[in-house]
């Protein structure tokens, strides 16, 4: 009983800390995704104002915005990726240290002959596949974050189409 006990509070751990560690994932995306539709925005403005009876001097200067909203796009995808890095870092621990977990925690019962080495592992593979259950949070939070903005996206603009009806 307490390794089942042991698997629910460790699922709860390292669920709390991915939430912890990847809350800003959710604003990041938000604002990539910000980034990439201003720079196309700027992109297709700049190709439709025509370029082939536009001086040099001109072109350059219409065409600023382009490289102003590409280096904002660079940074954010930039930021974004490093807040990946740090998650799948922290999902890949979690993934190393759930079969070692339950060796660890049923090795005193082994040493003091409660448990046989069968024993051991039947109850490690248990509880290998009751960590996997409860880790679905950790194992799809990059998902999830990546939808939670889209999904802002999407009912910021429902909210302004609907103010301007």
């Amino acid at each position: 009983a307490y390794l089942a006990i042991a698997a629910v509070a460790y699922a709860s751990v390292v669920s709390t800390t991915m939430y912890l560690v990847g809350q800003p994932l959710v604003r990041s995306v938000a604002e990539k995704n910000e980034a990439e539709s201003q720079f196309l925005f700027e992109l297709t403005r700049a190709a439709e104002g025509g370029v082939h009876d536009v001086p040099p001097d001109k072109l350059q200067r219409s065409f600023r915005p382009v490289g102003v909203g590409f280096h904002k796009t660079v940074r954010r995808w930039r930021r974004v990726i490093r807040q990946h890095c740090r998650l799948t870092w922290l999902t890949n621990s979690n993934s190393y240290f759930t079969p070692i977990l339950p060796l660890l925690l049923a090795a005193p019962k082994y040493i003091h002959g409660e448990l046989t080495l069968g024993a051991v592992i039947q109850v490690a593979a248990a509880f290998t596949i009751v960590l996997g259950v409860l880790n679905w949070f950790t194992d799809n939070y990059i998902r999830l974050a990546e939808w939670s903005a889209s999904a802002r996206r999407v009912d910021e603009l429902r909210g302004r189409l609907q103010h301007r009806s």
